[in-house]
């Protein structure tokens, strides 16, 4: 039967969160340079940028234990991509979609595996 594999999750959730790390630190260099120059808003995004910077490190660990267990993995992408949107938006609309997809599909992944075992 068709479907993803362990290791093709973790490869989506691993370039989400690869993609993820470096949108968040332009991010943070647009924050950074909005700040110097006193625009309006420009540091709270640049402490936004600092979370997303951690949402990402949280997503390529999802990524990692997706291959051992998918529920517990994909939990953290799918939420991790979620909240890097709503934080620094347009910046985290790639990594997102990859985290978000990842996640899901190891969610989903984990609930067929857990409905055909036979006890």
């Amino acid at each position: 039967m068709g479907g993803f594999k362990g290791n093709d999750i973790a490869i989506l959730g691993m370039v989400g969160g690869v993609i993820g790390l470096l949108m968040g630190l332009v991010a943070l260099v647009a924050g950074g340079i909005g700040s110097l120059l006193h625009i309006y808003g420009a540091f709270s995004f640049f402490q936004s940028s600092w979370i997303a910077i951690f949402l990402s490190l949280v997503g390529l660990a999802g990524a990692f234990i997706t291959r051992i267990e998918s529920l517990v993995g994909g939990v953290p992408m799918a939420v991790s991509g979620a909240l890097g949107v709503y934080l620094v938006g347009g910046f985290f609309l790639i990594p997102s979609a990859f985290l978000i997809v990842a996640g899901i599909i190891a969610v989903v992944d984990s609930f067929r595996r857990w409905d055909t075992k036979t006890f």
